[in-house]
């Protein structure tokens, strides 16, 4: 059995951002593989409301105006997943209000947050950690499968489909992650979408229809995704058009627009850290393009693609001797 050492708050308080990260990623997995149960999900059902409330305080005091402009969801007993557009700051707390019961939300990255302000949302909201760096494959594949556990458990999701916040120009709606279709049909869970859209500091939702994936086979995922793309968009779309027309001097430019998505971000998440952790399709790890490196023959011509092999390869001993550095001061065996 693998030992997994907790550590209490102050011992956690020590640890540096990046070692925290790691701490969390070893207990999601002692978690997942020993079957622990997610608690208080039942207490955070009592205290929904009052979380809501200083929701509300909060918006308010930041100037944020926000309406639902229509629900189409059917209440029923099945698991739900709330599939929800990702468009920047303030979208955590006005999409909490359109879902308007307690959904844990999947929170990817935490980073910096685990301590700061974030936590205090997600900690009130209920979530499940991510780490989403392709290094990171076994953290993703326990938050799959944390994601379904919960839901057999009784509860709600709420997840970015998108991975991070949409900054095309000219995409309604980002490309989704596949993990969402995953989940539904692996719980026979309801996917409820949601579009949510703003200008300046006003911000509309769509709650959609119920979207039932019972019976639908799992080599079916990807196509069903990009139909969740397409209802998505649909929805978006709708709140749009209801703006109005506007005149051509008025749209902004692609430096205006990226600015007021990213004007009210922490420094940390950037236009970089969004790149990153977007979803881009099926392209190579950077360990598999460095392993597809190692059988050249050196040359004259291959010493350039020599240096940058042997640079990547010390610089990843390097991360690992930090990482086992790390774990033997907290007693914890490695991989």
């Amino acid at each position: 059995m693998e030992e997994f050492k907790k550590l209490n708050f102050f011992q956690k308080r020590k640890l540096s951002i990046d070692n925290l990260s790691e701490y969390y990623r070893r207990e999601r997995d002692y978690n997942i593989k020993h079957n622990v149960p997610y608690k208080n999900i039942g207490l955070r059902r009592k205290i929904h409301g009052l979380f809501h409330a200083l929701l509300k305080v909060e918006l308010k005091v930041e100037g944020i105006s926000y309406k639902k402009v229509r629900d189409d969801r059917v209440k029923t007993d099945k698991p739900r997943i709330y599939a929800c557009t990702h468009i920047g700051r303030y979208d955590l707390e006005t999409l909490s209000l359109a879902i308007g019961e307690d959904a844990y939300v999947v929170w990817g990255d935490p980073g910096e947050g685990y301590r700061n302000d974030s936590m205090i949302f997600f900690g009130g909201q209920g979530y499940i950690a991510v780490d989403t760096d392709r290094q990171y494959k076994e953290d993703r594949h326990n938050c799959l499968e944390g994601c379904v556990r919960f839901l057999k458990q009784g509860g709600a999701l709420w997840i970015y489909p998108e991975g991070a916040w949409n900054i095309h120009e000219n995409k309604v709606v980002g490309e989704l992650f596949t993990g969402t279709i995953e989940m539904a049909i692996k719980t026979g869970a309801d996917i409820i979408p949601i579009a949510l859209d703003y200008e300046c500091k006003d911000y509309k939702a769509i709650v959609g229809k119920n979207i039932s994936y019972e019976g639908v086979p799992l080599d079916e995922k990807i196509e069903k995704t990009l139909e969740l793309r397409d209802i998505l968009a649909s929805l978006k779309w709708e709140l749009i058009e209801a703006k109005g027309i506007y005149k051509r001097s008025e749209i902004e430019t692609g430096n205006e627009f990226l600015y007021e998505i990213m004007k009210d971000s922490s420094n940390s998440y950037d236009e970089q850290a969004i790149i990153a952790s977007r979803y881009h399709g099926k392209i190579p790890s950077p360990d598999e393009v460095m392993d597809s490196l190692s059988g050249i023959k050196v040359s004259p011509d291959s010493v350039c693609i020599i240096k940058e092999l042997l640079k990547y390869k010390e610089e990843k001993f390097k991360k690992r001797q930090d990482k086992e550095l790390f774990l033997k001061r907290l007693s914890i065996p490695n991989r």
